[in-house]
């Protein structure tokens, strides 16, 4: 699939950050993917073309069975006939299907809307976690920050240079700053490979190192993540998984990046092997100064590594704000769900929650819902919500959030008058979807 130039929805108003410069600043990112054209028939005349699809096959297999008598092959036996007339019943129903399509149907360009006009900062030093369900466009963004995934629009600006317009040759030169952790450690490890040669791979491209001062650097990396150096002529297929993971990060480290996509990297690991690794990441981040965008589905994960959350939903980030904010007083319903989700470990604590419970599926990015995404699925949406997209403005300092339902005056919808839209006297820049 590819991404093509198309016009989206209106993109977010990115959050200020005081203070030095960001080492990443998104601006209006869309990452589209256009899966082609195909013939639909509208809702408001579904219930037409199902009701020429049943006329049609009737008439359809009356005229099969009439031609089968005709031409005297028609089936002497009655199971045979039974039979003869459910197939004719399923062809006319076919071909009466594909004629109300043609008639009733109309051409349509379907497109996935990944990211969909997301703005983001992403401080020196940082660790700046990205959460959500499942297919709301997590890794996506990770991967199109890093050209990983060809943006369709938008701006991604590393170190003052918009890494967006450079030409294939000069990214090239500017991967060397700009790595990522996989999410699989058995597919992102080539098993024709050593150790050795994985972890050096990156020293050979870039031209770093040769021989012995290859070896050693490999060396080093290896004692970095916690491998000893007599691993150094073993294959993937030898290692836990853990281990492997180990490696997909001493490879990342090889080039001494400053900027790491961690893509879910502990989801395929075991509990206790998630926590050596998380905390293997916040070491090397302290000692070498490294950035991180850390993508997870996992709320626990990202609460304990990362300084600020940004929370996902269908291609947009509807919470941003740091890590103790969103996990003790979150302000998106949505943010509100993901945390009633997550288990405590004290079981009266556990006992006396109050669990959210989300009705219904993630909408589908091809086909998005108008006004705030969430509202099909969300329990404090009046009937405005689904006419006005809200921005992600600030609620409270540092604190941002989508949501017309809130504002600076009254941010918790608990206590926001039935019906009531607060936020939209104070987020003039909402627009109708």
């Amino acid at each position: 699939m590819n991404a093509q130039s198309l016009d989206g929805a209106q993109s977010q108003v990115p959050p200020p950050i005081a203070g030095e410069a960001p080492l990443i600043r998104i601006k209006d990112l869309k990452v589209y993917f256009d899966l082609g054209v195909r013939r639909e028939i509208d809702q408001d005349r579904r219930g037409l073309g199902i009701g020429v699809s049943i006329i049609g096959s009737f008439v359809g297999r009356f005229i099969i069975v009439w031609l089968a008598v005709v031409l005297d092959v028609y089936p002497v036996n009655i199971w045979a006939r039974i039979l003869f007339s459910v197939i004719a019943f399923g062809i006319a129903f076919l071909i009466s299907s594909a004629f109300a399509l043609l008639i009733l149907g109309q051409r349509i360009r379907r497109v996935v809307k990944a990211v969909d006009g997301v703005s983001l900062d992403i401080r020196r030093g940082e660790t700046l976690g990205l959460v959500g369900e499942s297919g709301c466009g997590k890794t996506t963004l990770g991967r199109a920050v890093l050209r990983l995934t060809e943006p369709t629009s938008g701006q991604i600006f590393f170190r003052g240079t918009d890494l967006a317009q450079l030409s294939n040759s000069v990214m090239r030169e500017q991967r060397r700053h700009l790595q990522i952790i996989f999410q699989d450690p058995y597919a992102s490890l080539n098993p024709r490979m050593t150790v050795s040669q994985i972890i050096g791979e990156p020293l050979e491209t870039f031209h770093l190192a040769r021989g012995l001062a290859k070896k050693k650097r490999v060396q080093e990396l290896m004692e970095m993540v916690g491998l000893s150096a007599r691993f150094l002529k073993r294959y993937p297929h030898e290692f836990s998984g853990g281990q492997r993971q180990r490696i997909g990060i001493a490879r990342a480290l090889a080039v001494d990046p400053a900027f790491i996509v961690a893509d879910e990297p502990i989801s395929a690991l075991d509990v206790s092997i998630q926590a050596q690794i998380m905390n293997l990441l916040d070491r090397l981040r302290r000692q070498k100064n490294l950035t991180y965008l850390f993508i997870s589905h996992d709320l626990r994960a990202i609460q304990h590594v990362s300084d600020r959350v940004a929370v996902m939903y269908l291609g947009k980030i509807v919470e941003l704000a740091d890590g103790k904010s969103i996990s003790q007083n979150p302000l998106m319903p949505y943010t509100k769900a993901l945390i009633s989700a997550v288990p405590v470990p004290d079981p009266k604590i556990e006992a006396k929650r109050r669990r959210i419970v989300l009705e219904g599926d993630v909408p589908s990015p091809i086909n998005t819902p108008r006004g705030c995404r969430f509202h099909t699925r969300c329990p404090y949406a009046v009937e405005v919500c689904s006419e006005i997209e809200p921005q992600l403005v600030q609620i409270k300092p540092n604190h941002f959030a989508a949501c017309i339902r809130i504002s600076p005056a009254e941010p918790d919808i608990d206590r926001v008058a039935p019906g009531a839209a607060p936020g939209l006297r104070d987020h003039p820049a909402s627009a109708r979807a």
